[in-house]
C-alpha cells in the first residue's frame, strides 16, 4: 500500500468529504501544513495530496519516494512539472472544478456593479428613499446589462462560461486569447451579439 499524505486538507473547506480516502490503509491528513515546508512532513509519501505546497527541484529531491503529486487546485504553478516528469513523477490537477462558481462569481458581480446596487441598497438603508418623497429616484445612474459590451481577457473554460452566461444576458462580448478559439466563437455564437478580437 502506498504512503499518502494530504498536506493541506483544510484548504478544502469543512462541507467536502474526505471518507473516500480512508479506503487507502496508509494515509495521513495535515490540516494546513506551510507552503515552503512541504518536504518534512512527505519525505517518506509515495502520493502527495496539496493544494499550494511548492515542489521545487529541492523538496522533489528531499522526497526520494514520490510518484505522484496531486493538486487539488487547477493551477500547477507551485511544482515544478518539468522536474517531475524527468524523475518520473506524474503530477496531477483538479481540471475545471471551480468554472461554474467562478463564472457565477464574475457576473453577480458585474451585474451589481452595472446595476449600482451597493449604492441603492446604502440609499434605502440611510433612509433616504423615504425623505426623498418622490416613487422614483434617479441620483444614482445605471445600466441594463443588454446595453453593455464585456470584455475577456483569455478563454480558456471560465472565460467560454462568462461569455456563455454574458450573451445569454444580452451583453455583446468582446475577447482576447492567445489559444485558437474557433470552435468556442461557434459555441458561444460571438456574431449573434456583437465584435470579437484575437490576440493572435
Amino acid at each position: 500500500m502506498k504512503k499518502i499524505v494530504f498536506l493541506q486538507s483544510a484548504s478544502l473547506g469543512e462541507d467536502v468529504d474526505l471518507s473516500i480516502l480512508d479506503a487507502f490503509d496508509d494515509i495521513t491528513y495535515y490540516p494546513d501544513v506551510p507552503d515552503d515546508e512541504g518536504a518534512k512532513y512527505a519525505n517518506d509519501a509515495e502520493v502527495v495530496i496539496t493544494n499550494e505546497n511548492v515542489f521545487d527541484q529541492k523538496t522533489i529531491d528531499a522526497c526520494p519516494h514520490l510518484k505522484l503529486i496531486a493538486l487539488t487546485s487547477t493551477g500547477t504553478n507551485t511544482v515544478d512539472v518539468d522536474y517531475c516528469t524527468k524523475k518520473g513523477i506524474k503530477v496531477a490537477n483538479a481540471v475545471n472544478y471551480s468554472t461554474d462558481s467562478v463564472a457565477q462569481l464574475t457576473i453577480t458581480m458585474a451585474l451589481v456593479l452595472s446595476s449600482r446596487l451597493k449604492a441603492y441598497d446604502e440609499y434605502v438603508k440611510k433612509g433616504d428613499y423615504d425623505k426623498d418623497g418622490s416613487f422614483s429616484y434617479f441620483g444614482i445612474p445605471f445600466h441594463n446589462f443588454s446595453s453593455m459590451t464585456y470584455g475577456i481577457v483569455g478563454l480558456g473554460h471560465i472565460g467560454r462560461k462568462v461569455a456563455k452566461i454574458a450573451t445569454s444576458l444580452g451583453a455583446k462580448v468582446i475577447y482576447t486569447s492567445l489559444r485558437d478559439v474557433s470552435k468556442d466563437e461557434e459555441d458561444i455564437n460571438f456574431d449573434q451579439y456583437g465584435k470579437r478580437s484575437t490576440g493572435r
